[in-house]
This record gives C-alpha cells, sequence and structure tokens, in this order.
C-alpha cells in the first residue's frame, strides 16, 4: 500500500539491506533514502546511481538487473554482518552530503549557469 514520508522512513531505519532492481533510475533516489536510515542498498547499474553508489563500499551495483548477481549479494550482506555495518557507515557518510538546501543550490548553479550560456548567446 502507499506510505507516508515518515513511515517509509521508519521502514528503511527497521532494515538492513534495500533492493532497488528498476530498468532504469532518474537519480536513483530510493537508494540514497536508503543510505540516509542506514540501510545498504543492492542497486541496478542504471541511471544517475553513479553520483552518489560506490560498488563495494557503500552499495552493490547490480549488472543491468541480473538477479543471481544482486541474490549473491544480498546473501553476502546477510551473512557478514561486519561487511554490513563497515558499508552501513560508508552509505551514512555518503548520504549525509546531500540535502535539500545541496539540491536547491546545485540546480541554482545550473539555471545560473545556463543563464550565463544564454546571454552568451544573445551577445555573441
Amino acid at each position: 500500500g502507499k506510505l507516508k514520508p515518515h513511515e517509509v522512513a521508519r521502514l528503511y531505519r527497521h532494515s538492513d539491506i534495500i533492493v532497488d532492481m528498476s530498468y532504469w533510475h532518474g537519480f536513483g533516489r530510493m537508494g540514497l533514502e536508503g543510505m540516509a536510515c542506514g540501510v545498504v542498498p543492492v542497486l541496478s547499474s542504471s541511471g544517475g546511481i553513479e553520483r552518489y553508489a560506490v560498488d563495494g563500499k557503500n552499495s552493490y551495483i547490480i549488472a543491468g538487473s541480473d538477479p543471481q548477481q544482486a541474490a549473491d549479494r544480498i546473501i553476502r550482506l546477510a551473512k557478514n554482518p561486519e561487511l554490513r555495518w563497515q558499508m552501513r557507515r560508508e552509505a551514512i557518510e555518503t548520504a549525509g552530503a546531500y540535502s535539500e538546501a545541496n539540491s536547491v543550490d546545485d540546480w541554482l548553479a545550473l539555471w545560473h549557469g545556463s543563464a550565463v550560456r544564454e546571454q552568451i548567446k544573445v551577445v555573441g
């Protein structure tokens, strides 16, 4: 069913691993949200996850959406609490670099850069 944002965060906080084998991720926010709540994501290698996900460090990235590779990584995390905790610490640290304020700053910088390029086109 549909969850409210605080319910999603609670679900993440009570999880060790999240899995998203989408064929395409825009930015892949689910993985980053999970990281912020201390969950190790297992993600398909698509879309924008490369901006934050580092295979074997703060997440596992699966080639395409190979179910056998995903299962192997999930089992590895489930059987190895030390690895899971190490990756969890890295995931939380990674997520800490992202915030709404940083996102707004990125969009403003992008917009400002586009506006400057448009001015150059008009003048040049």
